[in-house]
């Protein structure tokens, strides 16, 4: 078994990502989420908690799911996802998350998915990083397309051509 991510959640549980399952470890209790669970029998990714608790969970090649009365529920490209490869999560202050996939950005909100892809800005719709910083930018790191900034609506790209030595970040820190 291949751990791909971690997360301790804000009662203090730890869930466990791996090649095919996810696991919840709650005061020394093991909780398998698994296919007979809802979970899509792909990779899990990327794990994360969002401000009302709920636990989101991207997998690599099955879309977004996210924990709901000890199920997951998934959405997918058909439900609006950019891309059923999920790499990254953030949300911002007005509750939305924002998701990375390798097919484009996108923005869930009240239960309805916009993306964003090379058609709307983006450098490259590999998205392997996001970061919002402390004015409500959201700066995306591609795959070969460099860092991009969106901010009120519209995007910019930085890359190697501004001095940047990779067109390739893989983590962004504020």
């Amino acid at each position: 078994t291949v751990v791909r991510s971690l997360l301790e959640d804000s009662r203090g549980d730890l869930w466990i990502g791996t090649d095919r399952q996810l696991y919840r470890y709650s005061h020394g209790v093991s909780e398998e989420f698994g296919p007979s669970r809802g979970l899509p029998a792909f990779p899990v990714r990327v794990l994360f908690e969002d401000r009302d608790g709920r636990i989101w969970v991207g997998t690599s090649g099955g879309g977004l799911s996210h924990v709901e009365r000890g199920r997951l529920v998934t959405c997918t490209r058909r439900d609006g996802l950019a891309d059923d490869r999920v790499r990254t999560i953030v949300q911002d202050r007005d509750g939305a998350l924002w998701i990375g996939t390798y097919g484009g950005l996108s923005y869930f909100k009240d239960g309805v998915f916009h993306k964003y892809t090379t058609a709307e800005g983006l450098s490259n719709n590999f998205v392997r990083s996001l970061s919002l910083d402390r004015d409500g930018t959201l700066w995306i790191g591609t795959y070969g397309g460099g860092l991009n900034r969106l901010k009120n609506g519209r995007i910019t790209a930085y890359g190697t051509r501004d001095g940047f030595f990779s067109d390739t970040p893989f983590q962004i820190v504020d």
